[in-house]
C-alpha cells in the first residue's frame, strides 16, 4: 500500500514537473491553417511594397515632364519676351520705314495722277483742236463745192475729174472720203455713181496711208462679234487699249503675232492676256491683217506698233467674200498649227 502511495507521488511529481514544458511546446507549434493565412499575408506585403515603388517611379515620371513642360514654357516666355523686347525697342524705327514707305507710294500714286491729267489735258487740246480744224475743213470743202457746183454737178467727165484731183491734193483724206461719199448717195447718173465711189476709194486710200493706225483702231471699235489679229508686233496702246475694250464689251478677240525673243516681253501682250485674251506666238511670221466680224479684212504691210511710220506703208480694207474667206482659214489654220504656242507658256522658255 504505501508502495502504490509512493508510486502515485512520484507520478504526481513528475507530472508537475514536465506538464508546463509540453504545454507550452504545443502552444508554440502552429497549425497548418495558421502557416497558410502567414504565408498569404507575406505576399499581400510584398505587393503592396512593390505598387509602392511602381506609385513612387509614376510620381517622379510625371515630376520629371512637369519639369520638362515647365522649362519648355519657359523658353517660350523667354523667346516671346526677346520678340516684344525688340519690337518694342524698334517701334519708332519700324514706324518710320512704314511712314516713309507709304509716303513714297502716294507721291509715286500721285505724280502718276499728275501725269496722266496731263496727258489727259493734251489729249483733249489736241482733240479740240483736230475738230476745230476737221470743222475747218469741212467749211473750206463746203465753200469749194459752192464754187465749183457747175463743174461737180455737170456732163463734162474731164472737168470732174480734174474737180476730184483738186479735191484730193487740197483736202485732208478724211474730208474727201466724207465728201465723195456723200456725192456719191446723191448723184442720180450711175455714170457719176461710179466716178464718186472711185474718187472715195482713191480718198480711202489717201488716208490709210496717212493715218493707218486711227483706221484700225476705229475698224476695231465697230467691231460686234469677232477679231482676229495676225500680226508681227502688236505695241501700239491704241489698239490694245481698243482691243481690250472690244473684249470688255464681248467681242471674241484672238491674236497671234511673231515669236520674236525681242517682242516676248511685250508688256501690251501682259495687259491682253490679263483682259481674257488669247495670244499665241508663231515663228517666221510676217503677216499683218485684222479679220473683223468674218466679214471684212485689213491687210497690208502696216504693223500695229509705235514704229514711225511713212507714206511707203499700205493698208487695204476689203469685203470680197472669198477674199475673207481665203484669210479666215488662214487665221484657223495658224491658230490651231502645233508649233504655234500659246504666249504664256512660251514665257517660261525665253
Amino acid at each position: 500500500m504505501i508502495r502504490i502511495v509512493m508510486l502515485a507521488l512520484l507520478a504526481l511529481l513528475l507530472f508537475t514537473v514536465f506538464s508546463p514544458a509540453i504545454l507550452a511546446q504545443t502552444d508554440n507549434s502552429p497549425s497548418s491553417g495558421d502557416a497558410a493565412v502567414e504565408k498569404q499575408l507575406q505576399l499581400q506585403e510584398r505587393q503592396l511594397a512593390l505598387e509602392d515603388k511602381k506609385l513612387l517611379l509614376e510620381q517622379k515620371k510625371a515630376a520629371n515632364q512637369l519639369g520638362l513642360e515647365n522649362r519648355k514654357l519657359a523658353l517660350e516666355q523667354a523667346r516671346f519676351n526677346d520678340q516684344n523686347g525688340f519690337f518694342s525697342k524698334n517701334l519708332g524705327i519700324i514706324a518710320t520705314v512704314i511712314a516713309s514707305l507709304a509716303g513714297i507710294v502716294i507721291a509715286h500714286l500721285l505724280k502718276k495722277k499728275e501725269i496722266r491729267i496731263a496727258q489727259l489735258h493734251k489729249e483733249t487740246e489736241m482733240s479740240n483742236q483736230k475738230l476745230q480744224n476737221e470743222k475747218e475743213w469741212q467749211f473750206k470743202a463746203v465753200e469749194f463745192i459752192a464754187q465749183h457746183n457747175d463743174l461737180i454737178f455737170g456732163e463734162d467727165r474731164r472737168k470732174r475729174s480734174s474737180i476730184v484731183n483738186a479735191m484730193l491734193a487740197t483736202f485732208p483724206p478724211e474730208i474727201t472720203k466724207a465728201v465723195f461719199e456723200r456725192l456719191e448717195e446723191t448723184s442720180n447718173e450711175d455714170t457719176a455713181k461710179q466716178e464718186w465711189n472711185k474718187a472715195s476709194e482713191a480718198a480711202n486710200v489717201l488716208l490709210l496711208k496717212s493715218d493707218g493706225i486711227k483706221v484700225m483702231v476705229e475698224t476695231i471699235q465697230k467691231a460686234d462679234k469677232y477679231i482676229d489679229i495676225l500680226m508681227f508686233e502688236l505695241s501700239h496702246p491704241e489698239i490694245v487699249i481698243a482691243l481690250i475694250e472690244a473684249a470688255d464689251r464681248g467681242v471674241a478677240v484672238r491674236v497671234i503675232v511673231s515669236n520674236h525673243k525681242s517682242y516676248s516681253n511685250n508688256k501690251n501682250y501682259e495687259s491682253l492676256t490679263q483682259a481674257g485674251i488669247p495670244i499665241r506666238m508663231k515663228s517666221n511670221l510676217h503677216s499683218k491683217q485684222i479679220i473683223l466680224d468674218e466679214k471684212y479684212v485689213l491687210t497690208g504691210s502696216l504693223n500695229a506698233s509705235v514704229v514711225k511710220h511713212d507714206n511707203k506703208e499700205s493698208l487695204e480694207v476689203f469685203r470680197e467674200e472669198a477674199r475673207v474667206g481665203a484669210y479666215i482659214a488662214q487665221f484657223q489654220k495658224l491658230w490651231l498649227d502645233p508649233q504655234t504656242r500659246d504666249f504664256k507658256a512660251y514665257r517660261k522658255t525665253v
